[in-house]
């Protein structure tokens, strides 16, 4: 009777009305099992009847769980898979294979900002084409596109050096190129010796000027002899015996021929006479000139029409008997068809 006074003055009306009806327990195992009749329910130690806050074995996916946050204050360690299901929340660092990274405080002030390293664990938000890397439209300003692409300003290529507008710089020496191309087919680039280019015609190898012509050129080996005949079916020798297949061309449409220039460039001593031939004749005001040492001679004066069928040939003569036989030798028509 007293002790049960005592017990109504000392313990709370809660605890007094609490339907739990514990027997003190006293272990003297390093374990206590927690165990359950009911093998289908869960297991669980419930924390406070206001609270109502439990630890349990949840048989169902088979693990702990808890019914509220979970805080450890020191190190939680793990073996295994960590699952998180929604969002992780870290602290500023974040240890990575050894390596402890301090992340900045909010996110980058723009779209491809990349995290730079201070090379001390310390990251932060930084241009990408600051760190070495850089984005396609950024690298698209230093090299040329292969999809197609302009430019502004110099391009290098292995000593190759193509400037903007007209000008191209290779072995050392920048050429000036002409704004258009040339004005009729056959010109030639001529350079003014200070590295301007012009189209003109070609001086060497072709024939004089005139109205539209197209010119056909020749280039012969042993020209030096006596006599020698050049044709125009791409066999680069002359050869003593005219009407040979290498010398003589028998056209297949009518053409005009309007003038005739040759070209002998190693031997000083050669004066060569040169004429067009048809059908192994000098036709009357048939174009003709004299080389001059070496030179180039040519003529605009004659004129002679060839007619399907006719035969066409280059006669060389060395005039002064003073040719080297084995010199090469350049020769060019003018003509209108």
């Amino acid at each position: 009777m007293f002790v049960s006074f005592i017990l109504t003055l000392l313990l709370p009306a809660r605890l007094m009305a609490s339907s739990w009806d514990p027997t003190l327990l006293v272990n003297t195992e390093s374990f206590q099992t927690i165990d359950d009749s009911n093998t289908t329910g869960d297991i669980e130690l419930r924390f406070g009847d206001v609270i109502n806050e439990r630890v349990y074995w949840d048989r169902t996916p088979g693990r702990f769980r808890a019914s509220d946050d979970l805080y450890v204050d020191t190190d939680l360690t793990a073996s295994g898979t960590l699952s998180v299901e929604g969002a992780a929340t870290f602290g500023s660092t974040v240890r990575v294979n050894n390596v402890t990274y301090t992340f900045p405080s909010s996110d980058g002030s723009a779209s491809g900002k990349v995290l730079k390293t201070s090379a001390a664990g310390v990251l932060s938000w930084s241009d990408d084409s600051a760190g070495g890397g850089m984005s396609f439209a950024e690298a698209s300003s230093y090299y040329v596109n292969d999809t197609g692409d302009t430019m502004t300003g110099a391009l290098t290529v292995a000593g190759l050096t193509v400037t903007a507008g007209n000008t191209l710089a290779v072995n050392g020496v920048t050429y000036t190129y002409p704004p258009s191309d040339g004005s009729a087919s056959g010109k030639v680039l001529k350079t003014s010796g200070a590295g301007t280019l012009s189209w003109s015609t070609d001086s060497t190898l072709a024939g004089a000027t005139g109205a539209t012509m197209d010119v056909w050129s020749v280039t012969g080996y042993n020209c030096g002899a006596a006599t020698t005949y050049l044709g125009f079916n791409g066999v680069a020798f002359a050869n003593a015996t005219e009407a040979t297949a290498d010398t003589t061309l028998r056209l297949a449409s009518n053409i005009t021929v309007t003038g005739l220039r040759c070209f002998q460039p190693t031997d000083a001593s050669c004066l060569m006479n040169a004429r067009v031939r048809k059908n192994a004749a000098n036709a009357a005001g048939t174009p003709n000139c004299r080389t001059s040492n070496v030179g180039t001679c040519g003529s605009s004066t004659g004129v002679v029409t060839f007619t399907n069928g006719d035969e066409i040939s280059i006669q060389l003569i060395d005039a002064a008997a003073s040719c080297t036989d084995a010199i090469a030798c350049y020769c060019a028509i003018t003509y209108t068809w």
